[in-house]
């Protein structure tokens, strides 16, 4: 081992070690296990639910019943790749689910930066040293929203998609369409939208490639004939998912998600998905600065690295046409995919000075460093609080399965109720102080049922056949009066940090409740868990 070899594999030693210090590390408050979900928001409590599910049934067949509506055979409809990988990764290490999944996310995204850090590598050993300090905005500003909400599906897909242009650096490779099958498969089976955005640069790389006179027809005719192999792998890996798909998201979703009217951030509910600008100014102007000589150095050579960046940022700019609000979930991997184009404009400016390797690699640790200093601060989310969680346990092994839970007030509760299994629903806030107005209680009342409901509660009939149980049975439980009366459980918060006015009117109902036949049954110093032991008799009268 030379001397160069030497210094490159102590400087990604030390990089991505610090990344995993400061990222995943700090998150999950540098301790690998956790009682609880470590994600500040739906999709991340959502998935490690379904993560949790896997482990302890071996399979992803049906979705777990107390996210379906009780129903035991609404199949699974979520790409089943990361909830497996999550369960096996948990059954091994011995770490919970939830640990698990905070864990696996970490790692993968981390692994989409090595390899990236590979393919420009493949191009320039020096600008890929260069290009590393970027990778620390995975984790600042709101770069770092991708990670601690819980976006796992888009960090694992993206991940695949990313090995995936790596792939296109290795023409030589024997049986290429192999592995590439395999990843498209597994893009299939985990986020479905970076399996488009692999068709989408197959031609972007072709078109530049034949635009700029760097396609000859051997080449050409390589890539069509790997791509339609690669293809025809993938459909049979994705085969069983595609038929799930269609009958779910792309009849019950797709008009919203195939519609060509663009829609801005602020119209989507994606307002806090990152921009360019949050790279800060100094590495916001190197990287315009790179990409304008990174097209002109595209002009001799269309590397795949530089084809890969100028694609990625196109993905992040412009695909919100088409794809809702979920287009714009590319740039929270925007510090790995647009990397490059920091990289270059250093390494031009370093070029003139040294051409010894230990340069690059000394000035991208400094780089670094000035990154962590100046925009860096530690983040971990903790939505649940350590009472809350005690009566949330105590839902799932003191009541019978099928029971039903209401749960009156609390901070995060239509976020982290889904994780409970059981039937829980939780009271509309907005209903609540409609009766705060009123100035008195009504029977019926307006619920959220904590639910899986995009689907309409699919099932399967056959291998191609599928039925709704939203439909076929009329469900009118989203958004419609329910009976207050009619729970077998109330859990009633006794303090808030966001809204203690609806504690208030919370713990004024309860007191209704309690003088009606309903009786505590477990407290702490958060919440109180009462009893119906007159499910639809009188409650408030």
């Amino acid at each position: 081992m030379n001397k160069d070899h030497l210094i490159e594999l102590a400087f990604l030693a030390l990089v991505f070690g610090s990344l995993l210090f400061i990222g995943p590390g700090a998150v999950l408050q540098h301790q690998l296990d956790h009682e609880t979900p470590q994600f500040g928001a739906v999709d991340g409590l959502l998935y490690a639910m379904l993560s949790k599910h896997v482990a302890e049934t071996g399979n992803y067949r049906y979705n777990p019943f107390y996210a379906v509506a009780g129903f035991k055979d609404s199949i699974a409809y979520h790409p089943p790749v990361l909830m497996h990988i999550v369960a096996m990764f948990s059954h091994v290490s011995g770490l919970n689910p939830y640990s698990s999944l905070s864990v696996i996310l970490g790692v993968f995204v981390l692994f989409g930066a090595f390899v990236m850090y590979w393919l420009i590598r493949s191009y320039n050993k020096k600008i890929a040293m260069l290009s590393v300090p970027v990778f620390v905005f995975l984790y600042v500003f709101n770069f770092v929203i991708g990670y601690i909400w819980g976006e796992a599906l888009l960090l694992m897909g993206s991940f695949f998609l990313i090995a995936l242009f790596f792939l296109f650096d290795k023409q030589g490779l024997t049986n290429w369409w192999i592995p590439a099958g395999i990843l498209i498969g597994a893009t299939i089976n985990t986020h479905t939208s970076e399996t488009i955005f692999f068709y989408g640069f197959v031609a972007f790389f072709l078109g530049m490639k034949l635009l700029l006179r760097q396609l000859p027809k051997s080449e050409r005719n390589f890539w069509l004939k790997q791509v339609a192999l690669a293809t025809l792998l993938a459909l049979i890996i994705g085969f069983n998912y595609l038929i799930i798909f269609y009958n779910g998201y792309y009849k019950i979703t797709g008009s919203s998600y195939t519609s060509f009217k663009a829609v801005r951030p602020e119209e989507s509910g994606a307002i806090r998905v990152p921009t360019v600008y949050q790279f800060s100014k100094p590495v916001f102007y190197a990287m315009l600065i790179g990409a304008a000589i990174a097209l002109v150095l595209a002009r001799k050579h269309a590397h795949p690295a530089l084809l890969t960046s100028g694609f990625m940022f196109m993905v992040g700019m412009s695909n919100y046409v088409g794809f809702h609000y979920r287009a714009f979930q590319q740039r929270f991997l925007w510090p790995i995919t647009l990397a490059l184009f920091f990289g270059i404009t250093i390494y031009f400016i370093v070029k003139r000075f040294s051409a010894k390797l230990v340069v690059p690699a000394m000035l991208g640790l400094l780089l670094i460093g000035y990154v962590v200093h100046a925009h860096y601060n530690p983040v971990h989310t903790d939505v649940i609080y350590p009472s809350q969680w005690e009566g949330f346990k105590w839902v799932e092994q003191n009541t019978p399965e099928s029971a039903r839970t209401l749960f009156l007030y609390g901070d995060s509760y239509s976020q982290s109720l889904r994780i409970i299994k059981r039937l829980v629903f939780l009271l509309d806030p907005n209903d609540l102080a409609a009766m705060a107005q009123e100035g008195k209680l009504r029977r019926m009342i307006k619920t959220d049922p904590i639910l899986m409901s995009e689907m309409y509660l699919i099932y399967r009939k056959g291998l191609f056949d599928f039925g709704y149980y939203g439909k076929e049975q009329n469900l009118t439980i989203f958004g419609a009066p329910i009976d207050l009366c009619g729970y077998d459980y109330y859990v009633v918060d006794r303090q808030s940090a966001y809204a203690p006015q609806f504690v208030q009117l919370t713990v004024q109902m309860a007191n209704v409740l309690l003088a009606h036949n309903i009786t505590p049954v477990f407290q702490n110093d958060q919440i109180a868990i009462l009893k119906n032991n007159n499910v639809g008799g009188e409650c408030l009268a």
